[in-house]
């Protein structure tokens, strides 16, 4: 009797491990490289969830389960992976226990455009190179339809690992974006002369060119905000540069503001027709709540900062003192540049 019990025991142990062997060692269904993030204070089920959403996973209870019985749990370590399709659940479990985070990563910088995002991918050896862009695969953003991909990837900081397809970095930084835009969305102040989240879009990335100050933001936000509203011309030079593509040289000529395009705010009225730039979180969350102020002009004073005004004539004020500071700083240089030749 205690030999047959022995035995039931030992097929039903031998049963247990073949089913865990064939769940932890079976190759897993994705088919490209997937980068799991596992943010500080995630729950297990978290976790479970990410994994069975990208096909890592068939079942989240079996995983809970598992790593429950096992009291893996709380080891589990915060961090970014790198799970190639070659992984079988035995690896991601030990990567994500013992902390293999991956190190390779790439930073989309605020205020910059489509083609300066698509150079700096194609910097990067280890990164897979496809033509998917030139597939215009985004139509729309938050349910608009798109004429032009500028101004829908979100800047930030996205980890990959070797042979990586660019096109997983592309979705990650659209899908953020189209998040936040949402979101933010949502939270806007009341009564602001934007039809859909696309032209709130447009007017952060104007923002993001005009100012890189956080505090700043909000008042060249109402400056425009409140130029939109009085059928005024938003007048802002981001938008001329853009327009010129590489016939900008580096300095804004009076033909430039004068030649009419659908980027030239100084000739037409409203928004440009795109974004002119990827902006980053606290632009959109400017262009959904400027400061409420009268303002209706900026301009620039020789320490980088603005200065914001009511009236033309305090503007034209404004402008004169930033001339006149402008040519004091150029003469304080050449006077100190004449010194350190002495």
């Amino acid at each position: 009797m205690l030999k047959k019990l022995v035995l039931v025991i030992v097929i039903l142990l031998t049963l247990v491990l073949v089913i865990l062997g064939n769940y932890l060692f079976k190759p897993r269904a994705i088919s490209e490289n997937y980068i799991l993030e596992i943010p500080v204070g995630s729950s297990l089920t978290s976790v479970a969830k990410k994994l069975k959403k990208e096909g890592i996973i068939d079942n989240i209870n079996y995983f809970v389960n598992l790593l429950d019985y096992l009291e893996l749990e709380s080891k589990i370590k915060a961090g970014t992976y790198g799970i190639d399709p070659t992984d079988d659940l035995y690896t991601i479990i030990k990567k994500i226990i013992h902390g293999n985070v991956i190190s390779l990563k790439i930073m989309i910088y605020e205020g910059i455009t489509v083609k300066e995002i698509k150079k700096i991918i194609e910097q990067k050896k280890k990164i897979k190179k496809t033509n998917f862009l030139e597939q215009e695969p985004y139509k729309q953003i938050a349910g608009i339809k798109l004429t032009s991909m500028e101004g829908i990837f979100y800047p930030d900081t996205y980890y990959y690992t070797s042979n990586y397809p660019d096109k997983m970095i592309y979705e990650k930084a659209y899908k953020k974006m189209e998040e936040l835009l949402i979101s933010e969305w949502e939270l806007r102040q009341a009564n602001l002369p934007y039809t859909d989240p696309y032209e709130a879009l447009i007017m952060a990335s104007i923002i993001e060119k005009e100012t890189h100050l956080v505090r700043e933001k909000p008042l060249v936000a109402a400056v425009f905000v409140n130029r939109l509203r009085k059928s005024m011309r938003l007048q802002a030079d981001p938008t001329v540069v853009y327009g010129l593509g590489s016939k900008y040289k580096g300095t804004l000529t009076k033909r430039n503001l004068l030649k009419d395009n659908v980027y030239n705010t100084y000739r037409r009225r409203g928004l440009p027709p795109t974004p002119i730039c990827n902006p980053g979180r606290t632009s959109i969350h400017a262009a959904l709540n400027p400061t409420k102020i009268n303002y209706l002009y900026f301009v620039l004073d020789i320490r980088g900062k603005h200065v914001f005004s009511s009236t033309l004539n305090e503007h034209n004020s404004a402008v004169k003192q930033y001339r006149k500071n402008k040519r004091i700083h150029a003469k304080l240089l050449n006077f100190l540049q004449k010194i350190a030749e002495i």
